[in-house]
């Protein structure tokens, strides 16, 4: 059996997304925002020093038209990957 031991010191970091370029919108039928259109955003991620320590993508489907696109965010990082759903107006 291994004994508990106290845990090393953990100091939070802030991590800011680098607005490097705009969201790719993408007609998937006529021209125009319309339902099933897409948005695909990929920047990196930036800690207080600034250094890349991760990328921000999302990839979202307009569901309705005038009220933003839902979608996946994921942050990617050398220990594993971060996901959750969101709603996001992509601008």
């Amino acid at each position: 059996m291994v004994p508990c031991t106290a845990e090393a010191r953990q100091v939070p970091v802030t991590i800011a997304a680098a607005r490097v370029e705009h969201a790719q919108l993408v007609d998937t039928g006529q021209a125009g925002q319309l339902v099933g259109d897409l948005g695909v955003l990929d920047q990196p991620m930036l800690d207080e020093h600034p250094r890349k320590v991760s990328k921000n993508g999302r990839t979202c489907v307009q569901i309705r038209v005038g009220h933003g696109f839902h979608g996946l965010w994921a942050l990617s990082f050398a220990e594993g990957t971060f996901t959750q759903t969101l709603r996001d107006r992509l601008r």
